[in-house]
C-alpha cells in the first residue's frame, strides 16, 4: 500500500489563493517527459488488488503517535469491522483532562445483534492487535454525524459520549461519598465520563505514567499513604478501598506456600501475583521504576508471579548507591518476602547488572539461584568514558517513549544549562501526551537524578567472574552502537551463557508487540527452572 497520486489533464494548477496548501498537495510529475505536469497528492492510502481493482484503504494523514507508538486507526477499524455484531465503526484520538491521548472506538451495532460489552470488544481486538492499538473506550451510537459530502464528521464524533444505547458493561456506581470522590478523580485523570467502583483502572485506559498522579490525588481524599504498587494489586476502586482498610476486606483463599499479595517493603512491587511459585523478581532499570515490566507481566499469563524491585530513591531515600550496595539491599528485600530459595531473578538493562550481582551474593551465601535473566543488559567497556549530561538526557527520554527522531533535543534549543534542558524536555513530554500533566517538574528532575546516578554506577562496576549458574541473555536484535554480540557477558560466563534473540530495539523489546516474544522465551525457561531444570 502507498499514497495515491492523481495526474493527467484533469489536474488543476493548485488551490486558489492558498499557496502553502498548493505546495503541499501539488508536486512535479517525475514521470513526465519534460512537460510541466503536476501530480496531486490525495492523502488516501491505496493498493492494487490482484484482480486489477484499485482499493482505497484509509487516509495517510490519520496516522497517530501515542506514547511513542505509531498507530494506524484504519487498521483498527478494519479489525473491528470483522466483529459479527458491529455494522460500522470509527476510531478517533481523544485528549482527556490530564492532557493524555487515548483511543476511542465508536460503533454502530447491527439490527438484532446482542451488543457486546466493552471488555468483550477489547478482548476480540487483543486477539489480532497489540495492546497499544486497542481503544481504551467504546461508545455506541445510533448513527454517525456526517459532513455535507456524506463522510463521517470526525470532529463532531470526538465530542460524542455514550448514550442510553452505550456499552452493556456491568456498572456499579459509587455508594458512599468516598467512592464518589474517587470515581470523580479517575474520571478526570482517565478522561472517562462514567467510572464504576468495579471498573479496572488499566481496562479504562490507565497506564504506568498516570499511576503517580491518580495515587497522589487519592491519598489527599483518603488521608493515608497508598504505595504505588497498591494500584497494580487492586486496580478497582472497591478493591483498593478494601486494601487500605476503608471497607471490609473480602476473604482471599491462597495456597499455604504462595507469597502474600501484600508486601511490607515499599521497594517490592507485586506487579502480578498468580499461582506460580517461586515468583520472578525483576530489578528496576536505570530509571528506578518497575512500570516497564507491566506489559511483560500481562504477556506472561494469569498464573505467573512477577515482583518488581524499585530504587530506594523513588521513596525519598538516598540515590547514591553502587551496584553491589543496591544488590545487597535487594537481596534483603527478596529474602524478607521469600526466606528460602530457589530464587528466580532478572532485570532489564541496568537492572540486569544489579540482578547479576544479587545472584552472585545470594550464591555466595549458599542460596539456590535457579534462574537469572538479563534482558538486553550489557557490561561497560573497561575504557568507557562517563556520559555527558546531554547524552544522558537523550537516553533518559527514550524511557518515556520519545522516539529516536526527537532525541536530537531540538525542542531544547536556547537552553543554557541542564536544568533548562530538563524543563524544556518536561514541557515537551507533557505536550506530546507522553507524561501526565500532573507529574510536576521537580519529580521529573528527581527521576532524572536517579537515572544519571545509575548510569554513573554502571561505569564503576567491575563484576567478578565465576558465577556458577546459567546466565540467560535475552538480546534485542536491533541494538545500535556496535556493542559486542554477547553484551560483554561471554567474558564472565563463557561456558554457561545462553543467548536468545528477540525482535525490536533496546527500548521496544518490553513494549507491545515486541514483548510477546520476550514473554514466550521466559515462559519456557521459568517453567523449566521451577521444575528443577536449568532450561535452555
Amino acid at each position: 500500500p502507498g499514497e495515491l497520486y492523481i495526474g493527467g489533464a484533469g489536474v488543476t494548477d493548485g488551490y486558489l489563493n492558498r499557496d502553502h496548501l498548493t505546495g503541499e498537495r501539488f508536486i512535479s510529475n517525475p514521470f513526465a517527459n519534460g512537460n510541466n505536469d503536476l501530480l496531486y497528492r490525495t492523502g488516501d492510502r491505496a493498493r492494487w488488488r490482484t484482480d486489477g481493482q484499485l482499493e482505497i484503504l484509509d487516509r495517510m494523514d490519520r496516522q497517530l503517535k501515542i506514547r511513542g507508538q505509531r498507530i494506524e486507526p484504519g487498521e483498527i477499524e478494519t479489525t473491528v469491522s470483522r466483529h459479527p455484531a458491529i455494522a460500522a465503526c470509527a476510531v478517533e484520538p481523544v485528549i482527556n483532562g490530564n492532557s493524555d491521548v487515548t483511543l476511542k472506538l465508536f460503533v454502530i451495532y447491527r439490527n438484532g445483534a446482542t451488543p457486546p460489552s466493552t471488555g468483550e470488544i477489547r478482548r476480540f481486538l487483543r486477539s489480532s492487535l497489540p495492546s497499544y492499538m486497542v481503544p481504551n473506550h467504546v461508545v455506541s451510537l445510533k448513527e454517525f454525524p456526517q459532513l455535507p459530502n456524506g463522510k463521517i464528521d470526525r470532529a463532531a464524533l470526538r465530542k460524542r459520549v455514550a448514550g442510553p444505547d452505550g456499552s452493556q458493561d456491568h456498572y456499579v456506581g459509587p455508594r458512599t461519598p468516598i467512592e464518589a470522590a474517587l470515581t470523580e478523580i479517575w474520571s478526570e485523570v482517565l478522561g472517562v465520563s462514567r467510572v464504576g467502583v468495579e471498573d479496572d483502572f488499566f481496562e479504562l485506559g490507565g497506564h504506568s505514567l498516570l499511576i503517580a498522579d491518580v495515587v497522589t490525588r487519592m491519598q489527599d481524599v483518603l488521608d493515608c499513604d497508598i504505595p504505588l504498587h497498591t494500584l497494580f494489586e487492586h486496580p478497582t476502586i472497591a478493591r483498593l478501598l478494601a486494601a487500605v482498610g476503608q471497607t471490609p476486606q473480602p476473604a482471599v483463599v491462597a495456597s499455604p506456600d504462595s507469597l502474600s499479595r501484600r508486601t511490607t517493603n515499599p521497594l517490592l512491587v507485586p506487579i502480578h501475583v498468580g499461582s506460580a511459585h517461586p515468583p520472578l523478581f525483576l530489578v528496576h532499570a536505570a530509571g528506578g521504576i518497575v512500570s516497564p515490566y507491566v506489559h511483560l507481566a500481562n504477556r506472561l499469563g494469569p498464573d505467573e508471579s512477577l515482583y518488581g524491585i524499585e530504587h530506594p530513591g523513588m521513596h525519598g531515600e538516598t540515590i547514591e548507591h553502587s551496584i553491589p550496595q543496591l544488590a545487597a539491599l535487594y537481596c534483603n528485600v527478596i529474602r524478607e518476602s521469600q526466606p528460602h530459595g530457589p530464587y528466580l531473578l532478572g532485570g532489564w538493562s541496568f537492572g540486569g547488572l544489579v540482578a547479576y550481582e544479587a545472584a552472585q551474593q545470594l550464591t555466595k551465601d549458599g542460596a539456590d539461584v535457579r534462574f537469572l535473566a538479563l534482558l538486553d543488559s550489557f557490561l561497560p567497556a573497561a575504557d568507557q568514558k562517563p556520559s555527558g549530561r546531554t547524552h544522558l538526557l537523550r537516553t533518559y527520554l527514550r524511557h518515556y517513549g520519545l522516539g529516536p527522531e526527537r532525541t536530537s533535543l531540538d525542542f531544547c534549543e536556547g537552553a543554557a544549562t541542564v536544568d533548562d534542558m530538563l524543563a524544556k524536555a518536561h514541557e515537551e513530554l507533557r505536550r506530546t501526551g507522553l507524561l501526565p500533566a500532573k507529574l510536576d517538574l521537580s519529580a521529573f528532575v528527581e527521576h532524572f537524578a536517579i537515572y544519571a546516578h545509575a548510569i554513573e554506577a554502571t561505569g564503576s562496576y567491575h563484576p567478578s567472574c565465576g558465577y556458577p549458574g546459567q546466565v540467560t541473555l535475552v538480546r534485542s536484535t536491533s541494538r545500535v552502537g556496535g556493542e559486542s554480540c554477547s553484551r560483554g557477558w561471554a567474558d564472565l560466563s563463557p561456558a554457561n551463557l545462553v543467548v536468545y534473540d528477540v525482535a525490536g530495539d533496546h527500548y521496544q523489546m518490553l513494549q507491545e508487540p515486541w514483548v510477546a516474544t520476550v514473554a514466550e522465551v521466559l515462559q519456557s525457561l521459568l517453567h523449566s527452572a521451577r521444575n528443577g531444570r536449568a532450561g535452555t
